[in-house]
C-alpha cells in the first residue's frame, strides 16, 4: 500500500512538472508596472520599473509570452504580449536612452524570424533606429561579433525584399564605414541574406502533426513543415 501511495505521488508530480508553465520573469511584477502607467501619471519611475520588469533577453521573451493551443494552456500573459509591446515602444520616453536601447538590443539576439510578436518588436527595434541611431550603433558595438551579426540578421529579416530597408541600410553603411569598417560588414553581410530572405518555419512540427490529425485533416510533411491536403 505504501509502495502504492508513493507511487501515486511520482506520477502526480511527474504530471505537474510536464504540464506547468515556466515564466523565466516575475509576471506580476510586470502587469502592475503596465497597469500602472497606463492608468496613472506616467512618471520616470514607473517607465523605469517596466523597462526593468520587461524580457531582457529573447528567451526570457518567448517562455513569457509563448502561445500554444492548449485547453489547458494560461493564456493570460500571451494576450498582454501586443499591449506590452506598444508600452515599450512609445511610453518610455523618460528614460535613459542608452538603457532603452541596451535593452532592446539584447532582447532582439538570437530572434530566428519575424514572426507574431516578433514583428512588431522588429518594427520598435527599427523604430528606435531611426530616433536613436548613435545610442543603438553603441550598444550593437558593445557585442561580440557573433552576436552583432545575429543582431542585425534579425534587424533585417523579411520574407519580401524591402526597398525602404535598402535605403536605410546605405545610409548606416555610408555613415560608418570609414570609421568602423568591420562593424559595416557584419551588418552587410547579414542584410544580404536576410532582407527578402527567410521563410517562416514551423518550429514545433510534432505538435502539428498531432493537431492535423486530431481535425481529421491528411498531411504531407516537406521536411520541416506539415501541409493540409485538402
Amino acid at each position: 500500500m505504501k509502495r502504492l501511495f508513493l507511487a501515486l505521488i511520482l506520477l502526480v508530480t511527474t504530471i505537474l512538472t510536464a504540464t506547468a508553465q515556466y515564466f523565466p520573469v516575475d509576471t506580476a511584477r510586470l502587469n502592475n508596472a503596465y497597469r500602472a502607467i497606463v492608468k496613472g501619471v506616467n512618471t520616470i519611475e514607473k517607465q523605469q520599473e517596466f523597462l526593468e520588469a520587461f524580457p531582457t533577453t529573447y528567451m526570457e521573451f518567448y517562455y513569457t509570452y509563448q502561445y500554444f493551443e492548449d485547453d489547458n494552456y494560461n493564456l493570460s500573459m500571451a494576450q498582454m504580449l501586443y499591449s506590452h509591446l506598444n508600452i515599450l515602444s512609445d511610453s518610455l520616453y523618460l528614460v535613459n536612452d542608452s538603457l532603452y536601447c541596451s535593452k532592446l538590443v539584447n532582447l532582439t539576439i538570437g530572434i530566428r524570424d519575424t514572426d507574431g510578436g516578433t514583428e512588431h518588436l522588429q518594427e520598435i527595434t527599427h523604430k528606435a533606429m531611426l530616433k536613436y541611431e548613435k545610442c543603438m550603433i553603441r550598444a550593437i558595438q558593445r557585442l561580440f561579433k557573433a552576436y552583432q551579426l545575429q543582431f542585425w540578421s534579425f534587424f533585417w529579416s523579411s520574407v519580401a525584399y524591402s526597398e525602404g530597408w535598402t535605403n536605410h541600410f546605405l545610409e548606416l553603411y555610408g555613415r560608418y564605414f570609414e570609421e568602423y569598417p568591420d562593424f559595416v560588414r557584419t551588418m552587410a553581410i547579414a542584410f544580404e541574406y536576410y532582407n527578402g530572405g527567410i521563410c517562416y518555419l514551423d518550429e514545433f512540427p510534432h505538435l502539428q502533426e498531432k493537431k492535423l490529425k486530431k481535425d481529421g485533416y491528411k498531411y504531407n510533411f516537406d521536411g520541416y513543415r506539415y501541409y493540409k491536403i485538402d
